[in-house]
């Protein structure tokens, strides 16, 4: 069974609140987002109703008249029609084959008060070479924005969701039994006032545009709908590789952690060559931790870069790599790659061939030796049955994060990259980076897929919820070949620490431990909660520091997480060198964030910016890293985006910080 098809990731939808609306501070609107490239538009010639004044023959889907063209990805076309009886709705099919395309429809000239709804009938297994089925229990679940005061009529069957309302429903007549699956929006103003949708739409696929009637007010005079539809011209690659685990080990069934990483792109990335110190260091560093987990316990690593053509002969694996760096503008080759990669997962934990079939012939490409003679992999297939635990080694660059729609309604990545573009007027994200392409068509970053495997439906899409524990360590060689050293090699400093948090069984720490917990606004009763989890665990009160109104500002955060000793033990470069390390190993920080700055509940006296965490330098080899042996985490948006680098325009080394780069720098996870 495949754990995800090579494109389905595309349309999946974490129904994300936002969790941190930014203050005050300049926001563009979601338009001023750099948009896909311009397309020419084709006006299609008017197109009159078919249905005769008072008979029904597109009242339903199968009757539904075919709108717009299957050729030209921008189109407009002008629709007349006539809402004849108090049970009359006019149904119009128009067909979208590229995701991410957007649709705009104004339905004006009303003679009475009629509403306007588009819905989709979009099929997975057809659009998107799906062959997971889904696990059930998340199917019913529906979430309805706005006002519905009421709806005279019926509305039998809406499979999934209502995604957006325009305006407030004050009611829809007659029947609407079935739009497909999904209803995506709706418009439905008082009166003859305009209703107008504009959206994105994510699954290609038949869609249904329907105009109906409101309290039964019905006219013989027509209506006029524009319907304007400009697709992506986002072109699919082929589907990913599939991947054989031919390895020799014998203890196949200890290990619980597997490591992906891929040295060479990494060095392509950062301009190094293979043999330099810091890429070598990750790797021995991560054949260390391989063999130092607890008793009966062990690691093993993947290296991409080391994947070989099952046929000799065949495509080198540097060349897919080399397929995302030429069309970096297109979010659907990062999936390419993050396809590989999970099939590499998917591998190990099932029988370690991906897809459906289970000899190494079935795959492309395989890890492991190959025989000098035959050409053959030496080992036959091996799976990890106890695996629980995936790292990936290096930022999205190197090992691309999925990208999946945002289809959140406030705070999403398109006012992101809007809010991005309003800060600074030369920019701050390259549009043309493979970060800049994910914003501009919304698209969240995430590693949840990795862990997941078979999906859920919910809202009408795949739904990854993750039961293995997917981690990543970013982002330059230096920064990570620390942290693994740190790691790997305890003994060269001080043996690390474990806080050990059991909220199951309430058993005292073994030894003292302080955690942070901070909230503000609408963040207060979450971080009350959090506090009082972490006091059945066994902390005391003393031992929790809690930074939770609404009045706090810079000073007091780093007074609070810090313990008063920021500027002590973890100076300014500029001053002096790392001396100490942090007396808090737990930290909830919740707030409302940028990628590069935390923003305090009160923002006059300044923000605490991540370069200020990353910056700080450390005396001699092998040091003890200043967050090591801690957890931090937030719930605030943006505060675990991972930006690369090379993605920050002119180098502004204030946007490349980000919060999971400074923390890991420093030992610390977040």
């Amino acid at each position: 069974m495949r754990r995800l098809s090579p494109l389905l990731v595309l349309f999946t939808v974490l129904m994300l609140a936002p969790f941190a609306l930014r203050p005050a501070a300049p926001v563009a609107d979601a338009a001023q987002v750099p948009p896909p490239p311009t397309l020419s538009q084709t006006v299609l010639p008017a197109y009159g109703e078919q249905e005769a004044v008072g008979a029904s023959t597109n009242n339903t889907i199968p009757g539904a008249e075919t709108i717009g063209t299957t050729e030209p990805i921008s189109w407009m076309q002008i629709i007349t029609g006539t809402i004849g009886d108090t049970s009359d709705l006019d149904y119009y099919k128009l067909t979208i084959s590229q995701p991410a395309s957007r649709i705009k429809m104004t339905l004006d000239g009303l003679p009475a008060d009629y509403d306007l709804v588009l819905g989709g009938g979009s099929d997975l297994s057809q659009t998107t070479a799906v062959t997971d089925t889904f696990l059930p229990g998340l199917e019913d679940i529906t979430q309805v924005g706005g006002t519905i005061n009421s709806i005279g009529g019926t509305i039998n069957s809406i499979g999934g969701t209502i995604n957006s309302i325009g305006g407030t429903i004050n009611s829809i007549g007659g029947t609407i039994n079935s739009i497909g699956g999904t209803i995506n929006s709706i418009s439905a103003h008082s009166g003859t006032v305009s209703e107008t949708i504009g959206t994105q739409l994510w699954l290609p696929g038949d869609y249904y545009v329907v105009v109906t009637t409101s309290n039964g007010e019905h006219s013989t005079t027509p209506y006029q709908l524009s319907v304007e539809l400009t697709e992506s011209g986002l072109v699919a690659p082929p589907p990913a590789p599939e991947v054989s685990l031919n390895l020799p080990m014998a203890q196949s069934t200890s290990i619980t952690t597997l490591y992906i990483y891929n040295n060479t792109r990494m060095a392509s990335v950062y301009g190094l060559p293979i043999t330099d110190t810091n890429i070598l260091s990750i790797t021995n560093s991560l054949i260390s931790l391989s063999r130092i987990q607890a008793p009966a316990e062990y690691g093993i690593g993947v290296n991409l870069g080391d994947l070989a053509p099952v046929v000799s002969g065949g495509v080198p694996i540097a060349s897919l790599f080399s397929d995302w760096d030429a069309n970096k503008a297109n979010p659907l080759y990062a999936n390419y790659i993050a396809g590989l990669i999970d099939h590499v997962i998917e591998a190990a934990t099932t029988d370690g061939v991906s897809g459906p079939g289970t000899a190494t012939s079935a795959a492309t490409y395989f890890a492991g030796p190959r025989d000098t003679g035959t050409g053959a992999p030496i080992y036959s297939p091996i799976a990890f049955p106890k695996l629980r635990n995936i790292v990936l080694v290096g930022g999205d660059a190197v090992l691309p994060f999925y990208r999946i729609p945002d289809l959140t309604t406030i705070a999403n990545e398109a006012d992101y990259a809007a809010y991005l573009a309003a800060l600074n007027a030369d920019g701050i994200i390259d549009p043309n980076s493979a970060q800049g392409a994910a914003l501009r068509y919304r698209m969240l970053l995430t590693d949840n897929p990795y862990g997941a495997g078979q999906p859920y439906r919910f809202y009408g899409y795949p739904f990854f919820l993750p039961h293995l524990a997917v981690g990543r360590i970013v982002e330059q060689p230096a920064q990570i070949a620390r942290y693994l050293e740190y790691y790997a090699y305890p003994a060269s400093t001080y043996p690390p620490s474990t806080l050990q948090v059991n909220v199951t069984t309430g058993l005292p720490q073994p030894s003292a431990k302080r955690a942070f917990v901070s909230g503000y606004d609408f963040l207060q009763d979450e971080a009350s909660q959090v506090k009082a989890v972490l006091e059945q665990t066994g902390l005391i009160s003393s031992e929790i520091t809690h930074l939770n109104d609404d009045v706090w500002q810079r000073p007091d955060v780093e007074q609070a997480w810090f313990d008063g000793r920021l500027a002590a033990d973890f100076p300014n470069p500029t001053t002096t060198t790392v001396s100490g390390s942090a007396q808090i190993q737990l930290s909830s920080v919740n707030a409302h964030f940028d990628h590069w700055q935390l923003l305090p509940a009160d923002i006059t006296g300044g923000t605490l910016t991540a370069q200020r965490l990353l910056e700080p330098t450390y005396p001699g080899v092998f040091p003890h890293l200043y967050f090591g042996d801690t957890l931090g985490y937030s719930v605030g948006c943006h505060s675990g985006y991972s930006v690369a680098d090379e993605a920050v325009l002119a180098n502004q080394a204030l946007y490349q910080a980000d919060f999971p780069q400074a923390l890991n720098a420093h030992g610390g996870n977040w």
